[in-house]
């Protein structure tokens, strides 16, 4: 038995929240919902740490007990790289702090995880599976072009278009499918990405598959190493049969339609695929700090629109 950790790994739109709740049926396992993405700036802040050589190096050879018993009386000297930082204790600190929170009020035994649209870079899911060995990642993945239609007529973005001037006009309406376009080709990437990274790992569902819970979760809670009984995945079932969101197609407002939409996105896709491929993802346009992507906050960043800061990207 793994013991370990669930990560459900997703993106808006793609049936997470119904994956999550059918597995919050199992007894032994707990998948709490999303954070704001704040294990980005732990794992951010992780691979900072191990560029530095002087962070790195073990504590045993820095001499730091000469440089408190003698070096601190001789001003001149002084290093300015000394320091009793180790990386080991960062990490270990972060395990704890992890595991206080998500395990807050699990009956013994019981089993943590969660569920969150922000993680989908392989240095994130890698500090992850650094931090939990025995941990275990469900990537849940969605047709990009079905993906991209429902996040721009999701009720949430239709409104945050508007406010912010995407429906005022036509060319501001293609921009934002666009924009939308990129953003989630670079997270279905980075999904993909962590799968091919740690195969052992990682299994990948598809939004597909959610309509078939009889033939999903057996195997999957197979996977994850969790008992199975009749009445138990009846209950799953049964819970994974509750419709999953539906985007309004008559949905509009001003410029913004399906019709439109469905209309630029061939275009739009092709485009973001290309410009992955020659370059690879483009911080400044997902972080919305260049001429693009002034709507990639309709891919997570909602709460953020006001402002330049990001908790995908």
């Amino acid at each position: 038995m793994t013991g370990g950790p669930v990560f459900v790994l997703t993106i808006h739109r793609s049936g997470g929240t119904a994956l999550a709740r059918a597995l919050n049926r199992h007894p032994d396992l707990m998948i709490w919902g999303e954070h704001a993405g704040v294990i980005n700036k732990f794992a951010e802040l992780d691979e900072l740490v191990g560029r530095y050589p002087r962070l790195v190096q073990p504590l045993a050879e820095r001499g730091l007990a000469d440089d408190v018993r003698l070096g601190k009386f001789q001003p001149e000297g002084f290093d300015p790289w000394t320091n009793p930082f180790e990386r080991a204790d960062w990490r270990d600190w972060c395990r704890r702090f992890l595991e206080a929170t998500f395990r807050r009020d699990l009956h013994p035994g019981q089993r943590w995880g969660f569920k969150e649209v922000r993680y989908h870079s392989v240095a994130t899911a890698r500090f992850l599976a650094t931090l939990f060995p025995n941990g275990r990642f469900v990537v849940l993945r969605r047709d990009l072009a079905q993906l991209i239609v429902s996040n721009m007529l999701a009720p949430w973005s239709i409104g945050r278009l508007d406010q912010t001037g995407a429906a005022a006009s036509e060319a501001e309406a293609v921009a934002a499918v666009f924009d939308c376009a990129y953003a989630l080709a670079v997270v279905d990437r980075g999904l993909t990405e962590i799968a091919a990274a740690m195969p052992g790992l990682c299994r990948t569902v598809t939004h597909e598959q959610l309509r078939a819970p009889a033939a999903l979760y057996p195997s999957l809670f197979a996977f994850l190493d969790l008992p199975q009984w009749p009445a138990m995945m009846d209950e799953v079932c049964e819970a994974a049969a509750r419709p999953l969101g539906v985007t309004n197609p008559d949905w509009q407002r001003g410029h913004i339609s399906r019709a439109l939409v469905v209309r630029v996105l061939p275009e739009a896709l092709a485009a973001a695929q290309a410009d992955l491929a020659a370059r690879g993802p483009d911080l400044a346009r997902l972080k919305r700090l260049s001429s693009n992507g002034r709507y990639s906050f309709l891919v997570g960043d909602h709460e953020l629109v006001g402002t330049t800061l990001s908790s995908m990207f």
